[in-house]
């Protein structure tokens, strides 16, 4: 069974380009909810060892084989706190410009994190004012429509090649008015200090896909994740930012398809239901 979770936001048109060309049979669509993107039955954000335990609860619940998870972005760390809690269900991480490392440090050692990563704190301000605040629509279609406006927001976050992409655009611009997304950073900033711990207790093969033009999750900082881990390796997009999903889905589905030969494909939600 192939596991899709989503990064930041709960944006499962991420993966719009690449379902269609994963090769298995029977594959179902399931959905599930971003840890940062939802909330508690309290209304309480969520940490990420909670939100953890719960997806290992729901997955337990519907009795699957063992899981490859494939996750993007902010998501990659649940995954691999779902891999640390859950070593028997799930078989292997597919990291997909998997970073929470530069945000979590900004929020916890905000010095510390423009000290040693001046440019890629920068692109997460940026990252989290777009998320924060309400783009009206005439702008959205205003920045989907003119080369220059698009350029200039996507630097950093989408390759060269692709920021002309009014369906990057379209989709990375229904992410926006989402202010719980960085009060659930905030909520988790202290993660960072347990992160080390909890990657060093992954045993299973973790395989990190990063984009060359990721101002994000950049490849070097994916090449120092590597070291926490016992089987890891840096497979690079040198064609792609931050949503390599989008940007090269085709050498992505090649690279899920050779590492999980029958594996079926799914998308789940908390309550463990078919969507």
């Amino acid at each position: 069974m192939l596991l899709l979770m989503p990064g930041l936001s709960d944006n499962v048109n991420v993966w719009s380009r690449l379902v269609p060309l994963i090769s298995h049979k029977d594959f179902e669509i399931w959905r599930t909810g971003s840890f940062a993107d939802s909330l508690r039955s309290d209304g309480s954000s969520w940490t990420v060892e909670d939100f953890a335990k719960t997806v290992a609860e729901d997955i337990a619940a519907v009795r699957p084989r063992q899981i490859t998870l494939v996750s993007h972005s902010a998501g990659v760390v649940a995954a691999l706190e779902l891999a640390t809690r859950s070593p028997g269900l799930i078989h292997k991480v597919i990291a997909v410009n998997g970073g929470l490392i530069a945000p979590l440090e900004l929020f916890a050692q905000p010095a510390r994190a423009f000290t040693r990563r001046t440019r890629t704190s920068l692109r997460v301000v940026q990252l989290l004012i777009m998320i924060s605040v309400r783009v009206p629509m005439t702008a959205k279609k205003l920045i989907i429509e003119s080369v220059r406006l698009g350029d200039a927001l996507l630097r950093g976050f989408v390759a060269p090649a692709h920021r002309r992409d009014s369906d990057i655009k379209r989709i990375l611009l229904t992410d926006d008015a989402k202010p719980r997304i960085v009060r659930a950073l905030f909520h988790n900033r202290r993660y960072l200090t347990r992160f080390e711990d909890n990657a060093r207790a992954v045993t299973q093969e973790i395989i990190l896909a990063a984009g060359a033009w990721d101002g994000l999750a950049t490849v070097t900082e994916s090449r120092e994740l590597c070291r926490y881990f016992s089987s890891a390796m840096v497979v690079e997009f040198s064609d792609c930012g931050h949503v390599i999903p989008l940007e090269n889905p085709t050498r992505l589905a090649r690279l899920i398809n050779g590492t999980c030969s029958d594996a079926d494909s799914v998308l789940v939600d908390r309550k463990g239901q078919s969507q």
